[in-house]
Order: structure tokens, then C-alpha cells, then sequence
């Protein structure tokens, strides 16, 4: 009985402890509560049912409890198959985390990207523009309404979307690569060299630097170059 106990308790304290690292409660972690979140808290779980299990396999309630262990099998088994329709593509997964969590700016956000990937602007806006009501200043979001308003030719606007989420975090790759392309396409190439330059120092990417070269070759700098 002592054995059992001891096993009941460390699988109360591992779910609880390793939950509570990934609930939001104690640090907040930027993402929304989803089954990836309870996968190692899941161990303390397993270790508590296979006591429970074990323990009325040994007693007289040995055939409730296969019944029962039968009974789990075809519902979850059910239930993955429901769950399959929504991991079908990426249409699927984001409609339904944006139904499920429809505050959630992460939600919004990824099904506002894959509208704009498939060219539904207007879609995109819709949910991109209710993800900014939920949290007006998040790097990624001010990345993909910076997209959005380049590709509705608000050049300015979009220019502001991409350097407030380089302010929200600093040397944001996709930031700084939207911010780079939108400055070569309108031939700012002093910007971009700008950009470019201040990145490579961060981090030294040999593509950071041949974004430079390029962009030196562009202003016939060829001695930089």
C-alpha cells in the first residue's frame, strides 16, 4: 500500500509541477493552452492510471475494469478519427484553432497567413484586423499586416507594421526580411544595404551579406562590393 502511495504521489506532483511550467499561470509563454502543452504532464498522468489499473486488476474488480479499459479504447479511438478531419491541411487546422480560440492572436494570426499564402486577401483582412482588436502589438501580427498593406500598395503603412515589430523584437528575421524586400522592390537599395549590414553584425548569415553585395552592386558601389 506505501508503494502504491509513493507512485500516486510522484505522478500528482510530476503532472502538477510540469504543467504548471507551460499554464500561464505562473510565466506567461505566448501560446495558447493545446494538447502539445500536456504532453510531458501526461507522464504523471499515466503513472497515477497504470496504478489504478494495476491495483484493480488484483482485486474483484478485475472484468469492470477491462470493460471500462474497452469502453476508453473506442471512444478515443473515435475521437482521433474526429481529430484527423481537422489536422486534414492547413485550412482545416486554423479554421478550427480560430473557432475553438477565437481570441487567441496566434489563432487569427496563422489563418491570416494561410488566406494571404492562397491569395484571400479579403478573408485575410477580416481575421488579421480581429487579431490586432486582441492584441494590438504582437512582432508577428505587425509582420503579416505589414504583408498585407504592401500588397494593397500602402507602401508607408506597411513599412510602419514592419518596423514595429523590429521595435516589439529586435532582429525579427521575418521582419527584417519583408522590411529588406519591400525597400529592393521600390529600388531603395541604400535601405536595404542599411538592413542588411545591421543584421550581418547581429548575425553573421553569409545570406545577410550577399543581400548586401547585391544591393552595392545595385548603387554601383562595385569597390564595396
Amino acid at each position: 500500500r506505501r508503494t502504491r502511495n509513493s507512485i500516486y504521489a510522484f505522478g500528482s506532483v510530476f503532472l502538477l509541477g510540469t504543467f504548471l511550467v507551460v499554464s500561464n499561470f505562473i510565466v506567461p509563454i505566448g501560446t495558447i493552452m493545446a494538447e502539445r502543452t500536456f504532453y510531458l504532464p501526461s507522464v504523471g498522468l499515466i503513472v497515477i492510471l497504470a496504478a489504478l489499473v494495476a491495483y484493480a486488476m488484483e482485486s474483484k474488480w478485475r472484468k469492470s475494469m477491462l470493460a471500462f479499459m474497452v469502453i476508453i479504447g473506442i471512444a478515443y479511438g473515435a475521437r482521433t478519427m474526429a481529430r484527423n478531419t481537422v489536422w486534414h491541411d492547413r485550412e482545416t487546422l486554423f479554421t478550427d484553432m480560430a473557432a475553438t480560440a477565437s481570441q487567441s492572436v496566434h489563432t487569427n494570426n496563422n489563418l491570416g497567413i494561410y488566406y494571404m499564402d492562397t491569395d484571400q486577401w479579403d478573408l485575410a483582412r477580416i481575421v488579421l484586423e480581429r487579431a490586432l482588436k486582441i492584441t494590438p502589438d504582437h512582432p508577428s501580427l505587425m509582420n503579416s499586416l505589414g504583408i498585407l498593406a504592401e500588397h494593397d500598395m500602402r507602401y508607408a503603412e506597411a513599412e510602419k507594421y514592419y518596423l514595429r515589430a523590429l521595435e516589439l523584437r529586435p532582429h525579427y528575421v521575418k521582419a527584417v526580411s519583408s522590411l529588406a524586400r519591400m525597400y529592393y522592390d521600390a529600388g531603395a537599395y541604400t535601405k536595404v544595404a542599411n538592413i542588411a549590414l545591421l543584421e550581418y553584425q547581429n548575425k553573421n548569415d553569409d545570406d545577410l551579406y550577399a543581400v548586401y553585395a547585391l544591393s552595392m552592386i545595385r548603387l554601383k558601389k562595385y569597390q564595396d562590393v
